[in-house]
């Protein structure tokens, strides 16, 4: 937790919006699938780690027996800026730059070729770094005194300018037979949740590369580069939508790869439920507010998109939660009421930005902090609601006995004692109660002491103040001392069992599981206390009090159940309403 603040954004978020590469999948980027003008390839192996093996119709091969292969695996170490290194302390593959030029680059590494050794060959000459606005990454090399361009980037950005493909021997026109070949094979990949990339180049190129008009290009290969999914994501969802909390994944793929995902680990059904960026960009702005409930995935989004889809949620009065781990992710980082970066994976910039750091990387955990936030959240409602109830009906207690002309029924050292030995001991108690199972009802941006709140405090200081004077009139004429000791119990019994009306603010006091020890300690100690109060000679000499007999004790705790019973009618009066009015019960404390 790097800000307190983010301590109220988890009791209170709403919307979880997942960057897709990192959190949903583990952004350890593969080449699972490879095409190139003789077919399509697998490609086996594991992560950034440089082994595999490549096959074609189910057999194995050798990629030097194939020269399209082979000029596919070093367009991509050619093309790529990343670097991968094995972190020994962590155990885990770390990279430097993009995960996706990281795959290329370790496919390459696979087919023999290393970067170091192929740079020296061909010396970079000039490079366009990919952006979300391109969607393209472009290289120049030197290559036995010419240049030769190449680029990797979106299909829809490449293939256009493609007219010709690299098939081995030679290079050839794509003839509209061609065409579809290349289109069912991006269709195939995306449908699989492959992000695919387009690997193209041109020859005898000059120094300066225009991203926006590029040359004719010669396709060389397709990539399929697979993100393996957390297996913990679908179960974490689950755990979410329980909690109530409505949960959206934001990835720049493309709509049929994010479709797959989204639909692999349960984030979306149907394909109402997805839209990309081009289409927000036709949209007013009214009219994408309007759409927002309905949607779950949004795809082929850029930077500045993803911050304008978190002001939109935040906007229609949710409190989002926002996760990333990379340089792009950093402004809706920012944005969002709770950033939330990955420990492991995520770059430095994404962890500055953010409100919380995962330390395992574990989407779960965001699911589990949120519950525990509102937990903390309702805990604290409960204690709230307790302090300001008992207090009200000791203060309610003096201005009655005021406004009547009798005796104040409380000295100093009897409120000290109420406050210090009833309220310490039992407020701890409600504060470790367990974590309620019903946080679903919960609506963002709750108020602490709500009016609901505040009517039941006056409700209930009104029932002990009524219960304390009655009995303190009628032991009045036994003397003051008898009588003070008398409503000093009686104020303590209440408090008591105010503590069990506490645990709920709708439920009834004998539906809500006993499931605390602290309260049963709680209570053992309140009682010995105030026993060792009434009848031991030290503390009746401190606080004034005299011995009770069975009569007394039995009339104090009968009148002290009034308490219960008022406050049971009170919540069942807010259930029935519930009933007839949907959404009545609608805050973390109303629904406990």
């Amino acid at each position: 937790m790097k800000r307190l603040q983010a301590v109220e954004a988890l009791g209170q978020a709403s919307v979880i919006a997942l960057d897709k590469t990192g959190t949903v999948t583990r952004n350890e980027m593969m080449v699972e699938k490879l095409y190139t003008a003789s077919g399509t390839y697998d490609v086996v192996g594991k992560g950034y780690e440089a082994k595999g093996s490549l096959f074609q119709n189910g057999e194995s091969i050798v990629a030097p027996d194939h020269a399209d292969l082979m000029a596919a695996g070093r367009s991509a170490v050619l093309v790529s800026s990343a670097r991968v290194f094995f972190h020994e302390k962590e155990g885990i593959w770390r990279v430097s730059g993009d995960p996706t030029e990281a795959s290329l680059l370790v496919f390459g590494e696979k087919l023999g070729f290393h970067r170091d050794d192929i740079e020296k060959e061909y010396p970079r000459v000039r490079e366009i770094p990919f952006s979300s606005d391109i969607k393209m990454r472009a290289v120049i090399n030197r290559e036995k005194g010419t240049n030769i361009l190449r680029v990797v980037g979106a299909p829809e950005v490449v293939l256009p300018v493609a007219n010709r493909i690299f098939d081995g021997t030679g290079v050839s026109e794509i003839n509209e037979l061609k065409k579809k070949e290349i289109a069912a094979a991006v269709a195939s990949m995306s449908h699989a949740g492959l992000r695919v990339v387009v690997c193209a180049e041109s020859h005898s190129v000059s120094d300066a590369i225009d991203p926006k008009n590029l040359p004719p290009l010669e396709l060389v290969a397709i990539f399929g580069i697979a993100d393996a999914i957390r297996s913990e994501v679908p179960a974490a969802l689950r755990s979410a939508r329980e909690a109530g909390i409505a949960v959206v994944m934001i990835t720049g793929d493309h709509k049929v790869t994010a479709m797959s995902i989204a639909r692999k680990v349960g984030i979306m059904e149907q394909e109402s439920e997805i839209i990309t960026g081009e289409e927000i960009r036709a949209l007013k702005e009214a009219e994408f507010l309007k759409r927002i409930p309905s949607l779950k995935v949004y795809a082929r989004i850029t930077p500045e998109l993803k911050l304008s889809i978190i002001e939109s949620y935040k906007k229609l009065g949710h409190t989002i939660a926002m996760t990333g781990d990379g340089v792009n992710d950093a402004l809706s980082l920012v944005a969002a009421d709770l950033g939330v970066s990955m420990g492991k994976i995520g770059s430095e910039v994404a962890k500055d930005a953010s409100d919380i750091i995962l330390l395992d990387d574990n989407f779960g955990g965001i699911v589990s902090a949120i519950k525990e936030g509102r937990n903390i959240y309702k805990s604290i409602q409960r204690v709230l609601f307790y302090l300001l109830s008992t207090n009200t009906g000791e203060v309610l207690v003096i201005l009655a006995a005021l406004s009547v002309g009798l005796s104040i029924p409380l000295l100093p050292s009897q409120i000290i004692w109420l406050n210090m030995v009833t309220d310490g001991f039992l407020v701890v108690a409600l504060a470790m109660e367990p974590r309620s199972q019903n946080l679903s009802k919960y609506v963002g941006h709750a108020e602490l002491v709500t009016k609901k709140m505040l009517l039941r405090v006056l409700i209930i200081g009104t029932v002990m103040m009524c219960v304390t004077m009655l009995i303190f009139s009628w032991y009045i004429d036994q003397g003051f001392l008898k009588a003070s000791t008398v409503a000093l119990t009686t104020l303590a019994v209440l408090q008591w069992l105010n503590a069990l009306n506490s645990r709920s603010a709708t439920r009834s006091v004998f539906s809500v599981p006993l499931k605390n020890p602290y309260l049963f300690g709680a209570f053992l100690a309140v009682i010995l206390l105030q026993i060792l109060a009434v009848y031991t000679p030290i503390l009746q000499s401190v606080l004034h009090t005299v011995s009770l007999g069975i009569y007394d004790w039995f009339l104090i705790i009968s009148m002290s159940l009034s308490v219960i019973v008022a406050d049971e009618a009170l919540k069942l009066f807010r259930r029935i309403r519930a009933k007839r009015i949907p959404g009545e019960i609608n805050s973390t404390y109303e629904s406990s």
